[in-house]
């Protein structure tokens, strides 16, 4: 007897499975994290088209008290359709092409027959091909669908589907930063309600997934920064844009997400050390000298604010924010009235009224 292997089998031997006293063959199956567990009189067999799944699952075997990882006579392998290959090393297994198909059975057994999910042939196989979509740079991602990724290959136009057990965080990313990144909001704006401020939430959500999976994913943390600003939350924006920047503190985008949401939040002190670290890397940005001149300002560096914005005008002229940071220094050193203390200041205003069309372009180049 046999059983077909198909992108990436887990295979069991049933003795050692009974002899471990662990779980029964009907508690392993209902335990599989998907619908294709089967067995014959010898093997058992859960199969994943994604081979981390199948190490995920092999890795919960382990921490039950399964022997996963000593060859040759360990409880369960991982059996790969693409290349036959066994893990750990066996000596209990056979493995071998059927026709189309590839097949496993027990050593001493006589692969006879063969036992197989509904549609399953040796004349089609599976009808799955190996790819490593990280490695593949012809895929681009396009969707996740429940838990199938969907990619389309760029030279034929035809959509490649790879289905996982549990939804991948890769994909998470994928859609929740897009969907963030597409609704985000300038500083000053007002914040998303209704239906999109619930569906900003969920993508804010998912992306907690990714980084609880990938702790130091720096873009994850920061467009969790960009949703909670999206949505008003500016205290939660903050810490997850400090999160972005103790990972990544030379991003251009991670500092000017950062300095903003400090001056957001009254935080002008932190605003400048991260402005002046984002010019020190960036000295030939226009828009990064400016933000930086208004975070002077806060402080009362008058004079390394009108240097600063002196400077950013000289790059671009015809920058039309740093035209209006220039006159609001300018009536700081004329005396025409006092220099501000926060962002709301500078505006005449206590907390978030309506800002001006040119605050709300600053901080969001």
């Amino acid at each position: 007897m046999a059983v077909a292997i198909e992108a990436f089998s887990v295979v069991g031997n049933l003795l050692a499975i009974e002899d471990s006293d662990l779980l029964s063959k009907d508690d392993l199956t209902a335990m599989a994290p998907n619908s294709t567990a089967l067995s014959d009189a010898d093997l058992w067999r859960c199969s994943f088209m994604a081979e981390s799944d199948a190490a995920a699952f092999i890795e919960r075997l382990n921490q039950i008290g399964f022997d996963t990882t000593a060859g040759p006579n360990s409880d369960f392998v991982v059996v790969s359709e693409f290349d036959l290959e066994v893990t750990p090393y066996c000596e209990w297994l056979e493995v071998a092409n059927y026709q189309k198909g590839v097949i496993a059975w027990k050593v001493g057994s006589n692969p006879e027959t063969v036992t197989a999910r509904q549609g399953w042939s040796p004349e089609k196989g599976s009808g799955l091909q190996f790819g490593n979509r990280h490695q593949m740079d012809d895929l681009e991602f396009v969707r996740l669908e429940g838990n199938v990724e969907v990619f389309r290959d760029k030279s034929s136009g035809e959509l490649v589907y790879i289905g996982r057990t549990e939804t991948p965080v890769e994909a998470l990313y994928e859609t929740s930063a897009t969907f963030i990144q597409k609704n985000s909001i300038a500083l000053g704006q007002s914040p998303v309600r209704g239906k999109l401020k619930a569906e900003i939430s969920q993508a804010i959500d998912d992306l907690g997934k990714v980084v609880a999976n990938h702790p130091n994913f720096w873009r994850a943390h920061y467009f969790i920064g960009k949703g909670n600003e999206a949505i008003g939350d500016s205290d939660k924006a903050y810490l997850a844009f400090n999160n972005a920047y103790k990972i990544n503190a030379e991003g251009e985008y991670v500092c000017r997400g950062l300095a903003s949401i400090c001056l957001d939040t009254d935080r002008v002190e932190e605003a400048l050390a991260v402005s002046i670290k984002e010019a020190t890397l960036f000295p030939d940005n226009q828009e990064t000298l400016g933000n930086l001149a208004i975070s002077y300002l806060l402080n009362r560096q008058i004079s390394a604010a009108r240097k600063t914005i002196d400077a950013a005008i000289q790059l671009k002229p015809s920058d039309e924010v740093n035209q209006h940071v220039s006159e609001l220094i300018r009536s700081v050193e004329t005396g025409e009235r006092p220099c501000p203390k926060t962002l709301g200041e500078a505006h005449g205003r206590v907390r978030k009224p309506k800002l001006s069309f040119w605050t709300r372009l600053l901080w969001w180049r």
